[in-house]
């Protein structure tokens, strides 16, 4: 995991178990887990000081300990993506049912115009005759 996505990941466990300081939005009240590593309170700008001591860097992991990292890696990616997609996936939805009620109006109002020209057929045809 790259620094920038371990910061994004911590921020975003902050935010979803409100671990911001109500008083003071620059620190984060620890829990059970980030008690283990923190031990207090702490200024959430200032985290990585506190985790650069428990990240290892991957060139002194052994193979099976890379493996292990690097399938984590492309599970975490390929789970991001799907969270992407069917984000997306999900706001292309609202446009298609939107679409599909204009286009109902459409074919609605084109429906109403075909029945006024069918009106003025039939007094065109008994002005003739």
């Amino acid at each position: 995991m790259r620094r920038c996505d371990v910061i994004k990941a911590m921020w975003a466990y902050f935010r979803s178990n409100n671990l911001l300081d109500p008083k003071d939005k620059r620190y984060v009240l620890p829990d059970e887990l980030l008690m283990k590593i923190f031990k207090r309170r702490f200024l959430a700008f200032g985290l990585m000081k506190d985790l650069a001591s428990h990240i290892i860097e991957p060139k002194f992991l052994d193979e099976e300990e890379r493996a292990a990292l690097e399938k984590f890696e492309a599970e975490e990616e390929a789970r991001l993506e799907a969270e992407n997609n069917n984000d997306n996936n999900n706001s292309g939805d609202r446009n298609i049912k939107q679409d599909g009620n204009n286009t109902k109006k459409e074919d609605d109002a084109e429906e109403n115009n075909d029945e006024e020209e069918g009106d003025d057929d039939d007094e065109n045809e008994s002005k003739l005759q």
